[in-house]
């Protein structure tokens, strides 16, 4: 179970500031570490991740991590069920930390139905009643889904590099480094304020590539939840072969493209990163690049998060609106 988190649950602010810190609360246990390595010497076709809005996120952004040394697919879920594919010689790891969401809960009867393997990660609910045969991690509760990401990828990373069979990723470090992350950000100018003042008064477009396209897409959910202003996400080179002819409207809309750079990209995805902003200024479009912190591909991926996070509580705030509430999706969730 995850420790006690000394942070402030009523303020998106707080929660968000203590994404370093919280990254390094919680870890599955040896039992459950147990269960995945058993299965990954077992022999298994897949993995299949299922969840819905914050409790799926760190799945996204942890098979973006994983993409290019997972020899068997790794695949993510939001629906009412999951596909045929997913059988008995898949392994599953459902995420729901209200332990309620309908959708999961669905899913999750399928795959007990398949006679598939699966982990549960929850801070209780109906779902922890049903999963009284398979490993479960019991999150601290109280906190928004959407702020509990750095819990929730601290189990499901692990998780996944067990069944892949490839080393775990040292959660700590990255952590201690996110840390010292809002130095180099004044230094180079993009604090996540400045960041918040560029976006406040234009619609964002996140472009990520390869590992980073599940933070662009992370990046447009919080926008979209903390500040209550539309944004969108792209991904290259995808984006290159259609949304480009787009370009020219880009100004008269006062859309702003936000670029997430990496150390890591593929040498022709950064050489398209350059010449897709040379072509938006050719066109009068102003956009934004966030460049690489980090020492490792994990920290990069986090320190865009970390700070992409903050700029959407920023913007909350400038708006004059409540990061934590989203009365809307409450709503719909009483309807449904």
């Amino acid at each position: 179970m995850s420790e006690p988190i000394d942070i402030d649950s009523t303020s998106m602010r707080a929660l968000v500031e203590g994404f370093p810190k919280m990254l390094r609360l919680s870890s599955p246990s040896e039992a459950i570490i147990d269960s995945a390595r058993a299965l990954a010497k077992q022999g298994i076709q897949g993995v299949c991740l299922v969840g819905m809005g914050g409790s799926a996120i760190s799945g996204d952004i942890c098979k973006g991590l994983v993409r290019n040394v997972a020899e068997i697919p790794v695949v993510q879920i939001r629906d009412y069920g999951v596909p045929k594919y997913v059988d008995k010689d898949w392994v599953s790891i459902v995420v729901s930390y209200s332990g309620n969401t309908e959708e999961t809960l669905l899913s999750f009867n399928e795959i007990r139905e398949r006679r598939g393997s699966a982990f549960v990660i929850t801070s209780g609910g109906k779902l922890q009643d049903m999963a009284t045969d398979v490993p479960v991690y019991k999150l601290v509760d109280g906190i928004q889904p959407r702020a509990a990401v750095p819990l929730i990828l601290s189990i499901v990373l692990p998780l996944i590099e067990t069944l892949l069979g490839i080393p775990m990723s040292d959660l700590i470090a990255a952590s201690h480094e996110l840390e010292r992350m809002p130095e180099s950000w004044a230094k180079s100018g993009l604090t996540p304020n400045k960041v918040a003042h560029e976006l406040s008064d234009v619609l964002p477009v996140f472009v990520g590539a390869e590992h980073l396209a599940p933070v662009a897409y992370r990046a447009k959910c919080q926008i979209n939840e903390n500040s209550k202003t539309p944004s969108f996400h792209s991904e290259l080179p995808e984006a290159n072969h259609n949304e480009i002819e787009a370009y020219v409207l880009y100004r008269q809309r006062r859309v702003m493209p936000v670029f997430l750079s990496s150390n890591w990209y593929d040498e022709r995805v950064k050489k398209r990163i350059k010449e897709t902003r040379s072509i938006l200024s050719e066109q009068g479009v102003d956009s934004l690049q966030l460049e690489s912190e980090g020492s490792t591909r994990l920290a990069e991926t986090l320190g865009h998060v970390y700070r992409l996070d903050l700029a959407s509580v920023e913007m909350a705030e400038l708006r004059g609106v409540d990061p934590l509430s989203v009365p809307l999706i409450s709503k719909l969730k009483k309807r449904v």
